[in-house]
Formats: structure tokens, C-alpha cells, sequence
């Protein structure tokens, strides 16, 4: 519309050029309707006989005059239509003659229709007037042309024009298009500015000025100088000037609409100003788009695109940014220095040619903001504070999606998706990220994590997903986390690394990470690193759950499950874990090398491996259950347990494995293991109120020095041995030994103290020692298909206050061995006491009766009796053969079934003792045999002595 308006305007003043001639009327120049040249021959008469309310009605054609109004009020200079819409030409009489037409001190001044204003020092010079008004139809134009300095000077008051056309002003070298000065006030409307040779408009003074619907362009200077002083553009374009589109010094800019391209440097350029931009596009210039320094703006719908510098920089500005694009910036599409960015309220920021935000020593605060698709960058930010809210996406940027040094990080809820390398990257700075997604990132390099943390960085992040990475899901170096109700998922290695850092992980899902590597785990810790974890779940790595190296962890109430290798593993580590299950490992479920762990009611189970495996560690467990796990439910090696409230069964292996270690355990239960319940090698274990129950093998197998004491123990129905000793001790009180399908206990080059404790049931001899050493005290033996107590090769055998009774074979079995009983009963067992080759016992206090053979039988051995009785018996009381001896005294050998004592090759010395009612003889001795005898009772046996012992009393 303006170009052919201002083609119209052309034509016109190119038909006047040819041959008119002005005739004045004879009549006066006066009245309220002035012609001119009817009625007055130039426009200065007309002006000056005007009085208010008058109009000047100008007939086309050409004036050579310039026209001062003066101290006038309401008056009309009105260019008359021609059928032709020749316009009116007022053409100065020279340059150096001043302005085409001056207004000074006037008021209400009104400029109708088409005129043509050129070749004057200034075109219009307006000083201190008001209500100046230019005021054209749509076809025609007030054009102001070619005059020798600036088209229009306004200063001071207020003028408003629609459809002037400005060109070719300056032509001396000097000058603007217009300049407003001292406060004047300018609205300019439907106009065009064009082809001068200095600048455009400048504004200063305190002036205010508005462009509406307008179109500069093509000048060498700036399109608008504004100091001190208002500038308001409404769809105004600003074009192809040779210097910026628009400076502001200390000025107000608003601009609406339109679009500001093309000049020879910034598109706008403010300082120390204010400038509000709504729906504006700044593009193609060959330097920045928007420079604000020292300043402030408020940009809304603003497209700043294709400018060979920054779209937008920013020093020591505030600026609030929303809706619109930046994009195609051959630098930054935004660049911060010292500066306060704030709003962004669907703004889009792509593909300019480095970063879409660089901000140094600066704040933004932006929501709804997209930054996408640069070479660089999404948003870089240095030594300021950042917050990036309201479901902003920061995608498709070729390296970092936020690159954050020094600074301090608030981001969502937003999206950080697919950028190049680590969608967030923190170095020495603070992050806290809520409801966000961070995703798929690591497009341009494998290597790249979800969120990476360094050099003492803070991460806080929450409600929150990181899924999708070639490398870690967060990775934190030297660094800080807390990450809470979020989940870490699908990324390419760990789910979170940790290295010589501390995280805090609450109510998340750390989950299938380690898509492009074997070794990868779910939450790895090194180089004194520590983790806090609770209610959180680990599950579907490759390699381990949670890896530990030279670090510390906190785990309660969480799961681990089904992942790739072990479910926790601590190398040089400790742990503290509580209300956790680990289950579902192809290995084990915790392993610890070199490390140590406190676990309370923790849950290994269902893993391939050993429920918990300990080498070179120490492990304190409360409350806790090993069960359905491949091999061991726990295995130490050079470790230490104290564990309390345990239950440890149906492992694929052993239920307790002790290698080189030491255990204590209170309150446990140990069963259903298809080999041994306890297998200890060079070890030491300590039991209170353990159950060690239905094992396939031994309940408890102690070798190479182990030591084992039990207390308020039970262990029954194994399927075989109960206790199984090689070269080890066990000391056990209080405890039940039963039913265990092989021997009760068999000890082998071994120590074993039973007290208080009942050895019951076995299929096999209750107590079974080779070369071994035992005390049993207030114990019971019985019920045994074997032996009650058997020593073969064994010495330091105290039975103190015990009863072997019950057994399917003899009670006490000695052979090469030593015996003492004290206080003991030796019941309904086969034999009694059976003593052979070179045995030796001590009974004092001892009973034996209702035997179903023998009481005492003894076969190349010795044995004091003192004070006990040998009662009731199947057989013989006492019998001593093949060089045995017997010494006997203060006893009751009565009721035998057989003689009281039966000597053949035998030595007795017998006194103060009674024999007597036995159904054999009394005492029987062989020709080989010898005895002596002091105050005994033999008498009621049949007969009471044998003929060679008839001085025995």
C-alpha cells in the first residue's frame, strides 16, 4: 500500500513540472475560507490573514515560499483535490532560506490532504505548538523530499500525522528524517520513510514518539536514535538502514507489531533504556538482533530470526521474555552477561548457530520455553541462578542440553531430551530438578550421561525421570545428590554412579539400565563415595543392583531384584541396610569383599548364588531371612556375623558356611538346606536360642579348629548328623540335639562340652568320639539307636550329672579311651557301661540299672566304681575280663539279672560295698583272677560268692 501511494504521489509531482501558471483573484484575503492563490496569493498571506477557525484551501500546483505560522489557533491549510489528485508543491526559495513551512507558539494546526514539501533546510520545523496535524486520505500522502537537512523538526508540543511520506531528506549531508526534541509528543501514522542519506528519526529531549503502521527504510544512519526521550512503533517496519534499526539511549521503547530487517548493525539497539517488544520481528542483520545494555525489557510474541550476531544480547539488562521465536542467529539466540532474564511463557529458541541460551554471570527464570536444534548448547549458564519451569523442553541441541558452571539450577516440570551430550551438566554448581523429563540425550556422544554433577555440585532432583542414555543415567563426581519419587531408566551403563560423592535416593525406581554395556549396574558407588537409599527398588541390570567400591551406603526399605549378576555388592565398602529384600540374582544376593554391613530385617532370597557372601568382612544382621537362594544362604570367608532373630532356610546349599571366620547368632533358624545346616572350616561360632533344623546333611560340621558354643539350641531332624566335629570344640548349653538321621555327635580329634543338654533320637550313637575330649554335664543321652556315648581313641571324658539313657546299644562305649561319670545315670540302655581294650572310667555316684544286658562290661580296661549303684540290670552287674580291673567302693550291685560282678582274667578290690540279690553269684571270679576286699555285704545271690573269693569280705 505505501509503494503505491507513494508511485501516486510521483506521478502527480512529475505532471505539475510541465507549464502551470497561478492567477490571484482580485478579491481580499480575508474571511474563514481563505483560497490560495484566489484569494491569497501565497500561503503566507493566507497564514497570516487567517484567524481561528479558518481554513486555507490551497489549489494544486507549485509554491516557492516558506511559510511561518506563528501564534495561530485552529486553522486548516487544506490541499485542494484536483481530478488529476495533483498535489500541492511548497518548494523553498533555497536552502539557505530556513524551513519550508516553520510553526511556532501555535495551536490546533491542521495539514489536510496531498502535499508536497521539499527543497527547504528543514521540511517542517514545529517549536513549542500543539495539536499539529497531518491528516491524508487513503490515496494521497503528505510527502516531505529532498530538502537539506532533517524532513520534519519538532520541538516541544505535539503533533500527529497519517499518511506522510518521507525521502531524500538530508540532502546537504546532514539531518534526519525527523527529530522530535524538548518533550514534543508525535504519533505518526500510515506513513513512509525512505532513501535518505543520514539517519531516520531521532528522538531526544524527553520526546515522545509513535510510529503506527509505517515503513522506514534505506538510509545510512540508524532508523531511530532515541535519547532520553519515548519511541512507540504498532506494525512499523524498519528496513535496510546502515547503521541499527532502533537505538535507545536512556529512552522508553515500545513496539507492536511490525518488522525491524535488514539494517547495517543491531536491529535495536538499548542502553540505559526500557523496551517492551509484543509481537515484533527483528531479523537479517548482520550484527545482533536485540542488544539491551544497562536496561530493561518486556518481549512478548517477539520473532528475532537470521541475524549474523546474537539474536538477543543482554548485558547488565533485565529482560522478560515470552511467547515468540529466536532462531537462526548465526551466534547465541540469547546471550547474558550480568543480566536477569525472566518470563518465556511459550517462547521457542532454535537453531541459531551456537547456543540457544548462553547466560554468564546472569539469571534467567523461564517457563514454556522450548530451546531446541543448536549446534552447541541448549542453554549454557555461568556463575548465575537459572529456572527453567512450566513443561519448557530443551531438545535436539548438539552438545549439552544446560551446561551449568558456578551457578544455581531450578528446572521444571520441563523436558531434556535428545540432545547431543549430557542432557544436564552441572560443574561446582546446584540443581534442583522436579517433575522433569531427561531423556535420550547422548545423540552425538556415547559417552554422555542424563545428569552429570562435578566438582562439588548439588543435585536435588524429584517427581522426575532419567531414561534413554548411551552412558550413566545421573553420574556424580566429587558431587552431591538427592533424588526423590523419580525414576532412572533404560539408560546405556549405571543407573547412577557415584564417584567420591554422596547421593540421597527416596521412593524411586532405578530400573533396566545398562542397555549397551554387560558390566553396568543400577546405583554404583567409588572412591569414598556414600549412598542413602529407602524405599526405593533396583531392578533389571546386566551386572550388580547397587556396587560398592571404597564407599558407604544407607539402604532401607527397598527392593532389589532380578538384576544381571548380585543384587548388592561391597568391595572396601560398608553398609547399612534396613527393612530391604534382595532376590531374584542369578549370583548372590549381597556379596561383601573386604567390607562391612548392618542389615536389619533385610530379605535375601530366591538369588542363584549365596543369599549373603562375606570374604575379608563384618556383617551384624538383625531380623533378617536368607531363604530359597542357589547355594548358601550365608557364606564367610575371614568374616565375622553377629546376627539375631535369623531365619535362614531352604538354600540350595548350606544354611551357614564359615570359612576362617567368626559368627555369633541369637534367636535364628536354620533349616532346609539339602547339605549342611552349618558348616564351619577354621572358625568360630557362637548360638543362642538357634534352631538348626531339617538339613538334608549334618545339621552343624565344625573342621580344621573351628569352635562352636550353643545356648538354648535345637538341632533336629537333619539328615544326618547333628554335630559333625574334625579337629574342632563345641560348647554347647542348654541345647537339643534330635532326631537327626546320622549321629547325635560325632567328634573327631575334638573338644565337646555339653551342658544341660539333651542328645536324643538318633538312629546312630548319641555322642560318637575319636580322639576326642568331652564334658557333659546335667545332660541327657537317650533315645539313641547306637550308642549312647561312644569314645573310641579319646581321653578328658567327663559325664558329670547326666543320663545316658534309652540307647539301642550300650550307654557309655569306651574304647582306648578314658572315662569319668559323676552323678550320672547309665539306664535301659543295652549294655550300661562298656569299657575295651585298655579303656579306662571313673563312676562316682553313678547309676547304673535296668541295662538290658550287662551293667558294666569291661574288656581289657579299668574303672573305679564309687558310690553308685549297678541295678536291676539284664545281665551281669559288673563284668571284668581279659586282665581288666576293677576297684569298687561304697556301692549297691544288687537285682542284676546275672552275677553281681563277673571276673574272669580279672583284678576287683571291692570294699564298704553291697552285692546282694543278684540271680547269678554274688561276685564270680576265674581261676585267673584276683580280689580283695574290706566291710562289704555280699548275701542273697545264688550263691553269694564263688569258691576261689571266699575271703572277698
Amino acid at each position: 500500500m505505501f509503494i503505491v501511494r507513494w508511485l501516486i504521489a510521483l506521478l502527480v509531482v512529475m505532471g505539475l513540472s510541465f507549464g502551470f501558471q497561478v492567477t490571484v483573484s482580485a478579491q481580499g484575503c480575508n474571511g474563514s475560507r481563505l483560497r490560495v492563490p484566489t484569494d491569497c496569493s501565497t500561503i503566507q498571506r493566507a497564514v497570516d490573514a487567517a484567524n481561528s477557525g479558518a481554513t486555507i484551501i490551497i489549489r494544486p500546483g507549485t509554491y516557492r515560499e516558506n511559510v511561518e505560522i506563528r501564534n495561530k489557533r485552529r486553522i486548516t491549510l487544506e490541499a485542494e483535490r484536483a481530478r488529476n489528485n495533483r498535489p500541492v508543491i511548497v518548494q523553498g526559495r533555497g536552502f539557505a532560506r530556513g524551513p519550508i513551512f516553520e510553526i511556532n507558539n501555535s495551536t490546533d494546526v491542521t495539514f489536510e490532504n496531498a502535499f508536497v514539501i521539499k527543497s527547504g533546510t528543514v521540511g517542517f520545523e514545529i517549536n513549542n505548538s500543539r495539536q499539529i496535524e497531518f491528516d491524508h486520505g487513503d490515496n494521497e500522502n503528505m510527502i516531505i523530499e529532498e530538502n537539506e537537512g532533517t524532513g520534519m523538526v519538532i520541538q516541544g508540543g505535539s503533533v500527529t500525522g497519517r499518511g506522510v511520506l518521507f525521502r531524500n531528506n538530508g540532502m546537504g549531508g546532514e539531518g534526519w528524517v525527523m527529530e522530535v526534541r524538548d518533550a514534543a509528543i508525535v504519533n505518526m501514522s500510515n506513513s513512509l520513510v525512505t532513501a535518505h542519506p543520514n539517519g531516520g528519526v531521532l528522538v531526544t529531549g524527553g520526546a515522545t514518539f509513535q510510529f503506527i503502521d509505517t515503513e522506514m527504510s534505506e538510509s545510512p544512519g540508524p532508523g531511530i536514535l532515541a535519547q532520553g526521550s519515548n519511541v512507540q512503533l504498532t506494525n512499523t517496519i524498519v528496513d535496510q538502514y546502515e547503521q541499527a534499526g532502533i537505538i535507545l539511549e536512556m529512552s522508553v521503547g515500545v513496539f507492536v507489531g511490525g518488522t525491524i530487517s535488514a539494517n547495517g548493525a543491531e536491529g535495536i539497539l538499548a542502553t540505559e533504556s526500557e523496551v517492551g517488544i509484543d509481537g515484533t520481528t527483528v531479523t537479517m542483520h548482520p550484527t545482533n538482533g536485540i542488544v539491551m545494555r544497562m536496561s530493561s525489557g518486556q518481549f512478548d510474541g517477539v520473532i528475532i530470526t537470521e541475524n549474523q550476531g546474537q539474536g538477543i544480547l543482554v548485558e547488565e539488562s533485565e529482560l522478560s521474555l515470552s511467547n515468540g521465536e529466536i532462531s537462526g542467529n548465526l551466534n547465541n539466540g540469547v546471550l547474558l552477561t550480568d543480566s536477569t532474564i525472566t518470563g518465556g511463557s511459550g517462547a521457542v529458541i532454535k537453531e541459531n548457530g551456537e547456543r540457544g541460551i548462553d547466560a554468564i554471570n546472569s539469571n534467567f527464570s523461564l517457563s514454556m520455553t522450548t530451546v531446541s536444534d543448536h549446534p552447541l548448547d541448549g542453554i549454557r549458564l555461568q556463575n548465575g541462578n537459572g529456572t527453567l519451569n512450566n513443561n519448557s523442553i530443551v531438545q535436539n541441541n548438539n552438545e549439552f542440553g544446560l551446561l551449568v558452571t558456578e551457578s544455581n539450577l531450578t528446572l521444571g516440570p520441563s523436558t531434556v531430551a535428545m540432545n547431543g551430550k549430557d542432557g544436564v551438566n552441572l560443574r561446582a554448581s546446584t540443581a534442583t530438578i522436579v517433575e522433569s523429563m531427561i531423556d535420550a540425550n547422548g545423540t552425538m556422544d556415547d559417552t554422555s550421561v542424563g545428569v552429570r554433577g562435578t566438582e562439588s555440585s548439588t543435585l536435588d532432583m524429584s517427581t522426575s525421570q532419567v531414561t534413554n542414555h548411551p552412558d550413566d543415567g545421573v553420574q556424580m563426581t566429587d558431587s552431591t545428590a538427592t533424588i526423590q519419587d523419580s525414576t532412572i531408566m533404560s539408560n546405556g551403563k549405571d543407573g547412577l554412579r557415584l564417584t567420591r560423592s554422596s547421593a540421597v535416593v527416596g521412593n524411586s525406581m532405578v530400573d533396566a539400565n545398562g542397555m549397551n554395556d554387560a558390566t553396568s549396574v543400577g546405583i554404583r558407588a567409588t572412591e569414598n563415595s556414600s549412598l542413602d537409599m529407602s524405599n526405593s527398588q533396583v531392578t533389571n541390570h546386566p551386572d550388580d543392583g547397587v556396587h560398592l567400591e571404597n564407599s558407604t551406603a544407607t539402604i532401607a526399605g527397598s527392593t532389589i531384584n532380578d538384576n544381571g549378576n548380585r543384587g548388592i555388592y561391597l568391595e572396601n565398602s560398608s553398609m547399612t541396610s534396613n527393612t530391604t529384600e534382595v532376590f531374584n540374582q542369578p549370583n548372590d544376593g549381597i556379596q561383601l569383599e573386604n567390607s562391612s554391613a548392618d542389615m536389619n530385617q533385610v530379605t535375601s532370597l530366591n538369588n542363584g548364588g549365596r543369599g549373603i557372601g562375606a570374604n575379608m568382612s563384618t556383617m551384624t544382621m538383625i531380623d533378617s531371612n536368607t531363604t530359597d537362594n542357589g547355594n548358601d544362604g550365608i557364606e564367610l570367608i575371614l568374616s565375622s556375623l553377629n546376627g539375631t532373630n535369623l531365619q535362614i532356610t531352604d538354600n540350595g546349599n548350606r544354611g551357614i558356611h564359615g570359612a576362617d571366620s567368626g559368627a555369633v547368632i541369637n534367636t535364628a533358624t536354620v533349616s532346609g538346606h539339602p547339605n549342611q545346616g552349618i558348616l564351619l572350616e577354621r572358625s568360630s561360632l557362637g548360638m543362642t536360642t538357634v534352631q538348626i533344623l531339617m538339613n538334608g546333611s549334618r545339621g552343624l560340621e565344625a573342621i580344621d579348629s573351628s569352635t562352636t558354643a550353643g545356648e538354648n539350641t535345637q538341632i533336629e531332624d537333619n539328615g544326618s548328623d547333628g554335630v559333625n566335629l574334625t579337629n574342632s570344640s563345641f560348647n554347647a548349653t542348654t541345647t537339643l540335639i534330635k532326631n537327626n538321621q546320622g549321629f547325635g555327635v560325632i567328634a573327631k580329634d575334638s573338644t565337646l562340652t555339653l551342658i544341660t543338654s539333651e542328645v536324643s533320637g538318633h538312629p546312630q550313637d548319641g555322642v560318637n568320639l575319636t580322639n576326642s575330649a568331652a564334658n557333659l554335664r546335667d545332660a541327657a543321652v537317650q533315645q539313641n539307636q547306637g550308642h549312647g556315648l561312644q569314645a573310641v581313641d579319646s581321653a578328658a571324658i567327663t559325664v558329670v550329672n547326666t543320663a545316658l539313657l534309652d540307647n539301642g546299644q550300650n550307654g557309655l562305649m569306651l574304647s582306648r579311651s578314658a572315662a569319668a561319670l559323676s552323678g550320672s545315670f547309665v539306664n535301659n540302655n543295652t549294655v550300661g557301661v562298656q569299657l575295651m581294650d585298655r579303656s579306662s572310667a571313673s563312676l562316682v555316684d553313678t547309676t547304673v540299672q535296668s541295662n538290658s544286658s550287662d551293667g558294666i562290661n569291661i574288656q581289657t580296661g579299668t574303672i573305679d566304681f564309687s558310690g553308685g549303684s549297678v541295678i536291676d540290670n539284664g545281665g551281669h552287674g559288673i563284668i571284668a575280663t581279659m586282665r581288666s580291673s576293677l576297684a569298687i567302693v561304697d556301692a549297691n550291685i544288687s537285682n542284676n539279672n546275672s552275677d553281681g560282678i563277673h571276673l574272669e582274667q580279672a583284678a576287683l578290690a571291692i570294699r564298704n560295698s553291697m552285692v546282694q540279690n543278684n540271680n547269678g553269684f554274688g561276685i564270680f571270679a576265674d581261676e585267673q583272677s584276683v580280689g580283695s576286699g574290706q566291710g562289704n555285704t555280699v548275701s542273697g545271690n545264688s550263691p553269694d560268692l564263688s569258691d576261689n573269693l571266699t575271703t572277698i569280705n
